[in-house]
C-alpha cells in the first residue's frame, strides 16, 4: 500500500507540470537542457531534460525533476501523443530496465498517464529503489538505454537510447535553481554576511594635517 501511495503521489506531481510549455531560465548543456517549468499551481518544477530519443520513431524525452526538498531526484519520461488520439485518463503500467553504458542494470516499474483530453504529452513515471544509483550513473556515463516492458500479453518490449552528453551539468544546474528558489527569506537572516571592512584611506590622506 505504501508503494502504491507513493506511485500515485508521484504521478499527480508530474501531471501538474505542463510538459508542452517552454522552460524558463533555459540553458543548453550539449544534448540536455535545464530550467524551470511553470505550473498551474504556481509551484515551479525544476527540470533537466534530454534531447529526443535517438533510435526509434517515438518522440520521447528523458527528464529528471527536482522534488520539493531539492535533494530527491525523480526520473521520468515525456512522450508525444499522436494527434487526433484521445488519451484522456490513459493509464498503463509495466516494468522497465535501465542501463548506463555497461554499468549495472537497474530494474523498476513505470506508470504512464495523460492529464486531460487534448494533451500532447503523456508522462511516464519511473520508480525504482535505485534512483540515486541511476542518476549517478547518468552523470558520469555516455549513453542511457531503457527497456520498456508491458504487462499485457502480446505487446513487444521496446528499447530507447538517450545521449548523456551534458546530463551532469543539466542535473546540477536544475538542482541549484531549485535550491535558490526554495531558500526561505528567514535563511537570509540566520546566515548573515560578515560586516564589510572599513573603507581604506587614500594615500594623500596620510600627508594631510
Amino acid at each position: 500500500m505504501k508503494t502504491i501511495t507513493r506511485l500515485v503521489i508521484g504521478l499527480l506531481c508530474l501531471l501538474a507540470a505542463d510538459a508542452t510549455a517552454s522552460l524558463e531560465l533555459e540553458k543548453d548543456h550539449g544534448h540536455w537542457k535545464s530550467g524551470m517549468l511553470a505550473t498551474e499551481s504556481g509551484e515551479p518544477v525544476f527540470r533537466a531534460i534530454s534531447d529526443v530519443e535517438r533510435k526509434t520513431d517515438v518522440v520521447i524525452f528523458f527528464a529528471v525533476d527536482m522534488a520539493d526538498d531539492c535533494e530527491t531526484l525523480n526520473p521520468n519520461m515525456l512522450m508525444a501523443i499522436p494527434e487526433g488520439i484521445d488519451k484522456s485518463g490513459l493509464l498503463n503500467i509495466g516494468e522497465f530496465q535501465a542501463r548506463v553504458d555497461t554499468r549495472d542494470v537497474i530494474n523498476g516499474t513505470w506508470m504512464s498517464s495523460a492529464n486531460k483530453m487534448g494533451d500532447t504529452i503523456a508522462f511516464i513515471s519511473l520508480y525504482t529503489d535505485k534512483e540515486n544509483q541511476l542518476i549517478q550513473d547518468m552523470k558520469i556515463g555516455r549513453t542511457l538505454r531503457v527497456k520498456i516492458s508491458f504487462l499485457e500479453d502480446g505487446r513487444d518490449d521496446f528499447y530507447l537510447n538517450f545521449s548523456l552528453y551534458g546530463s551532469s551539468a543539466a542535473i546540477n544546474r536544475a538542482s541549484a535553481l531549485c535550491n535558490t528558489y526554495k531558500k526561505s527569506d528567514k535563511e537570509y537572516f540566520n546566515n548573515q554576511s560578515p560586516p564589510r571592512p572599513k573603507q581604506r584611506k587614500r594615500d594623500s590622506e596620510y600627508f594631510s594635517t
